[in-house]
């Protein structure tokens, strides 16, 4: 883990020299993962799995939450930053609540998850979805799920 850290920073710190330092605070205090595949694929999956299970009409975030995303060309670094972003009373995004943040590393990915402010146990959940979707793992986590039953329609007896 520590050996993980040291490159992580190291690997980051170009980003620090631009201003950037976002992805390296994320990877700095959290310390980072190693995802098989390029930054692009593993952002693709992240976001596809995020926006379809964090943000479905059920989603335990939807409601106040809002998604985010931007990338570097590869030929600048190719670092990305999802963010979850807390939605205003006028609908509008707000301060970040959730930083995911990816890092080239050869032809792997390092990431990295913060945590602004949100609670911890939805905070962990998100966590845990990021690890298994960037380890190739799909499909939503029951847990991150608010408890949905189907009203059906009223069936009348003749």
């Amino acid at each position: 883990m520590r050996r993980v850290l040291v490159v992580t920073i190291l690997m980051a710190l170009p980003f620090a020299a631009c201003g950037d330092t976002e992805i390296l605070s994320v990877a700095a205090t959290v310390g980072a993962n190693t995802a098989p595949g390029e930054t692009s694929d593993v952002y693709a999956r992240i976001a596809r799995q995020a926006k379809a299970c964090w943000f479905r009409p059920n989603g335990l975030i939807k409601k106040n939450h809002m998604f985010f995303a931007s990338a570097d060309p590869q030929a600048q670094g190719g670092k990305v930053e999802i963010s979850i972003r807390r939605r205003t009373k006028k609908g509008k995004p707000g301060a970040k609540s959730f930083i995911i943040g990816l890092v080239p590393a050869g032809a792997n990915t390092l990431y990295s998850t913060r945590n602004i402010d949100l609670d911890k146990k939805t905070s962990s959940r998100l966590s845990r979805d990021v690890r298994r979707w960037a380890n190739l793992e799909l499909g939503c986590n029951a847990a991150t799920q608010k408890r949905w039953k189907p009203e059906l329609p009223a069936v009348s007896a003749r």
